[in-house]
C-alpha cells in the first residue's frame, strides 16, 4: 500500500524477472531503459570506446547514441519533459523542457552550465550533487561520514526536483538519484 501506482501497474500491467542489458554495464544499461534497445543498436557499450586506428581510447558521451531516447520522441511531439541526473546525458541535449546531466559529466562532483540545458536553469540546480566526497580511500569512520553525505544530497536532489516538478504540469519527468548505486557499490558488505 506504500506505493499504490507501482502496485497498479503491477497488478494491471506486465510484471516479470527482467534481465541486464549484454553486457551489464551502466552506460549501455541506462542508454538501453530510456531508447528501448539494445546497444548493438543505440551503439553504447561502456564507458569507453577504442579509438578506430590509434592506441587510445576515449570516453563515450551522449552525441554517441544512435537511437533516439524517450525525451527526444516526447520532445519531438511538442511534449514538456524534464531530467535530472539521467547517466549518460552529458552533454545535454536541446529538449522542450529541461535536462541536468547525470553523472558522467566532466565536473563529476557537480554542475555547471556545460551540464545544464537551458542554461538559464543553472543558479536553481547549482546544489545539485553527483558525489561530493572521495570514494578511494576508504578506512575506520569513512561508511558513518558517507553515509551522512549521502543521505544529505538525496535531501538536496529531492528538494530540487521537487521545486521543478511543482512548475508546470509535465508531460514526463525523470530524476535519477544516484546514492543508491553508491550505496550498492561500497556497503554491500553490511548486507
Amino acid at each position: 500500500g506504500r506505493l499504490p501506482h507501482l502496485e497498479a501497474l503491477r497488478r494491471e500491467g506486465a510484471f516479470m524477472p527482467c534481465a541486464s542489458t549484454d553486457p551489464p554495464v551502466t552506460f549501455p544499461a541506462w542508454t538501453t531503459c530510456v531508447t528501448g534497445v539494445n546497444p548493438g543498436r543505440h551503439g553504447i557499450f561502456d564507458f569507453t570506446e577504442v579509438v578506430p586506428g590509434a592506441h587510445r581510447i576515449r570516453f563515450v558521451n551522449s552525441t554517441f547514441r544512435k537511437a533516439p531516447a524517450l525525451w527526444n520522441i516526447l520532445s519531438n511531439a511538442g511534449k514538456r519533459v524534464g531530467m535530472l541526473g539521467v547517466p549518460g546525458t552529458f552533454p545535454p541535449e536541446p529538449v522542450n523542457g529541461f535536462m541536468v546531466s547525470g553523472f558522467d559529466s566532466p565536473v563529476a562532483t557537480g554542475v555547471d552550465a556545460s551540464c545544464v540545458f537551458p542554461q538559464a536553469l543553472l543558479p536553481e540546480v547549482q546544489d545539485w550533487r553527483f558525489a561530493d566526497f572521495q570514494e578511494s580511500h576508504i578506512g575506520l569512520g569513512w561508511h558513518a561520514q558517507a553515509l551522512d553525505s549521502l543521505l544529505r544530497k538525496i535531501d538536496d536532489k529531492e528538494r530540487i526536483a521537487l521545486r521543478l516538478l511543482q512548475r508546470e504540469s509535465w508531460d514526463f519527468f525523470m530524476v535519477v538519484f544516484g546514492e543508491s548505486d553508491t550505496v550498492s557499490h561500497h556497503f554491500w558488505l553490511f548486507h
